[in-house]
């Protein structure tokens, strides 16, 4: 019973393992289809604005004119920057003239010699610089100034900031697709790695339900080998504490056959002791020829009682078995040979004068004491050997029955402790299916915990650039406003700006 039910247990698993391995393909199915749906609308909507961003003949124009207003502005800033830088060195090669001409006249001059003209030159010349550094340094907050207050120029610079924000935009979505793409090929290398590790985990799982199922196997055939050897030694003990009955009845009957053939003894003995009482001799001759004939038929009954009852085949020594049988078919040919004679005595008898008859009494009486001598021994050792070999038998019988019972009990142990070793390899493989079980649970949860947050996160930077494209669209669109209701509606030869 144990053996079917640890039959049930171990083929339990395989349905709910089919369950899960079903679960997570329909779950995994399910993820990559809405991933792909998700994917392709998210793309389908990027590339409409972006066929849209990136309008040939729109953003060539803009590309051109962004790069000869690039030009023009590099030109003049180079102009000025040299400008500044030779205007420099022209005041300090002025002032280190002027300085190396002080100090050559430094000595042949005093100091109140010094010429009113020089000074007022110099004087002249350092109000100037001052003069030309203050009118450069105007000039340049004037152009600041224009430049920030012209509309056209910051309409220009408004153009190429969108522009530049929209290339700007348009580089951090591939850079996101890129991202994306990297991540989902990371997403997938995980995926392919855990299905993988999943694969091998059942592989793992299934040799090593394999080898529990093997092992189940082997101590249920071992345990019906072991239960059938049980059964033949209860069979053994059965029949050998069966034979032990039958060869106490048979012992019982012998006892009870040597019993009455004493009693019969006895009988005879007290008739004989009668007998010599009487001075008839050949009375008496008649008397004892009737009582041998009578004690041969008693022990021919005995014999052939031995002889039905079976009681020789009780004996294992096939030699001594044999021996007996042919004892006791010896000794029933003697005594039907010896009625025979005892008869032919008996008619001899009548024919016996009776001066002749103490004489053939006291020889006769020698004889039969002799043949009854000689039969009793056969007979005490026929008895003796069937009762020997009897309790011989009982005695192996017995032994027997103890080692059959002491293998009965090893069995049992035997039994006992395969049914322990199937009940905890059930538990062991229960236990290790649930820990296993439940590692494959966190690990499906883990990867949903993990594509929740990628989702999450991945609609909060969809968003946050949504909402920061739209603000800058607003801000943009709120400039423009002010920008033309202070200068007037500004025409371009395109006027059309997506965001």
């Amino acid at each position: 019973m144990s053996s079917r039910a640890s039959g049930r247990s171990s083929a339990r698993p395989n349905p709910e393992a089919r369950i899960v391995r079903r679960r997570e393909r329909e779950h995994d199915h399910q993820v990559k289809w809405n991933n792909q749906v998700r994917y392709y609308k998210s793309w389908e909507k990027y590339n409409n604005k972006f066929d849209e961003w990136t309008s040939p003949r729109y953003y060539q124009a803009a590309n051109d004119k962004m790069a000869d207003i690039k030009k023009s502005r590099e030109r003049k800033e180079n102009l000025e920057k040299r400008r500044e830088k030779l205007k420099k060195l022209h005041e300090e090669e002025e002032r280190s003239y002027q300085v190396e001409l002080m100090v050559k006249n430094r000595d042949t001059l005093r100091r109140s010699e010094v010429p009113s003209e020089l000074l007022k030159s110099v004087h002249s010349a350092v109000a100037f610089a001052n003069e030309e550094k203050r009118r450069h340094e105007a000039e340049l907050a004037l152009y600041h100034q224009w430049r920030n207050n012209n509309p056209s120029v910051r309409l220009h610079e408004r153009k190429r900031g969108l522009n530049e924000m929209k290339l700007s935009w348009l580089d951090q979505q591939i850079q996101k697709r890129l991202d994306k793409e990297r991540q989902e090929e990371e997403c997938r290398r995980l995926l392919a790695e855990r299905q993988k590790w999943l694969d091998q985990e059942n592989e793992k799982e299934e040799l090593l339900q394999r080898k529990v199922a093997e092992k189940n196997r082997k101590l249920r055939e071992e345990l019906e080998k072991q239960m059938e050897n049980l059964q033949l030694k209860q069979q053994e003990s059965e029949r050998l504490q069966r034979e032990e009955e039958e060869d106490a009845l048979k012992l019982s009957a012998v006892e009870l056959l040597e019993q009455r053939r004493v009693e019969h003894d006895a009988r005879k003995r007290e008739r004989a002791v009668a007998l010599e009482n009487l001075k008839l001799h050949k009375l008496k001759l008649k008397q004892n020829a009737d009582d041998v004939r009578e004690n041969l038929r008693r022990e021919q009954e005995f014999v052939k009682s031995l002889i039905e009852s079976e009681t020789a085949e009780r004996i294992e020594n096939e030699r001594k078995r044999d021996e007996v049988k042919r004892t006791m078919e010896e000794f029933l040919k003697y005594a039907r040979d010896q009625q025979d004679l005892e008869r032919k005595r008996l008619q001899h008898f009548d024919f016996v004068f009776d001066s002749e008859a103490k004489h053939i009494y006291e020889k006769q009486k020698e004889i039969w004491l002799e043949e009854d001598k000689a039969r009793s021994a056969l007979l005490r050792d026929v008895l003796e050997t069937v009762r020997g070999q009897i309790d011989e038998k009982l005695r192996k019988n017995k032994e027997e029955q103890r080692r059959v019972l002491e293998e009965r009990q090893s069995a049992l142990k035997l039994v006992e402790e395969y049914d322990g070793d199937a009940r905890r390899t059930n538990e062991e493989e229960e236990l290790r299916r649930r820990q296993w079980k439940k590692e494959v649970e966190l690990q499906v949860n883990e990867r949903k915990t993990r594509e929740a947050e990628a989702k999450k996160r991945e609609r909060s930077e969809t968003e946050l650039e949504l909402e920061k494209a739209r603000k800058e669209e607003e801000r943009l669109k709120q400039e423009i406003i002010q920008l033309q209701r202070r200068q007037g509606p500004i025409r371009h030869s395109r006027s059309r700006i997506l965001f």
